[in-house]
């Protein structure tokens, strides 16, 4: 039994070093190649998601302005960050499949939001469209999370 455990922990700390050379790797890529003597000029949120963007510009080798966009998407496990310019992917922290996800995320391939379903911002919610029901509260609310939906879903004034 003890043996086995050492593995397991040998196999544990083998994948701690790879995700984490991977993550400098992508964070050293950013930095020397991309950012490098850019200049941030917007920081902007997509609606009341956890999906915020920095645009940057930048002289290229010709003297031309380049406009770069870093992605961060704030999600759980399903957490990333991308480089994108004219909306093509550059550079991202995880890549993915059509098999594993609902998008392409590989170098090359457009970028595309995480959700497909579009959802209400909560500053539209009227008592008359105002849902009820904790599950309906999150199907229909964007930006919500469970704690929230427990509390306000079944009292609009408490909202």
């Amino acid at each position: 039994m003890k043996d086995n455990s050492t593995i397991f922990l040998f196999k544990k700390m083998k994948k701690r070093f790879k995700y984490r050379l991977s993550v400098k790797i992508f964070l050293l890529s950013l930095k020397k190649i991309f950012c490098k003597n850019s200049v941030l000029i917007n920081i902007r949120q997509e609606s009341f998601d956890r999906i915020v963007y920095f645009d940057f510009e930048k002289l290229n080798q010709f003297g031309d302005i380049e406009k770069y966009t870093l992605i961060i998407e704030i999600m759980g496990k399903a957490s990333n960050v991308f480089l994108t310019c004219r909306d093509k992917i550059l550079a991202a922290l995880y890549f993915t499949t059509l098999e594993v996800g609902n998008r392409v995320i590989m170098t090359g391939a457009k970028y595309t939001l995480p959700f497909e379903e579009k959802k209400i911002p909560p500053i539209y919610f009227e008592s008359e469209n105002f849902p009820f029901e904790t599950d309906d509260f999150l199907k229909k609310c964007e930006g919500a999370g469970i704690p929230f939906a427990v509390q306000c879903a079944s009292n609009y004034d408490t909202f």
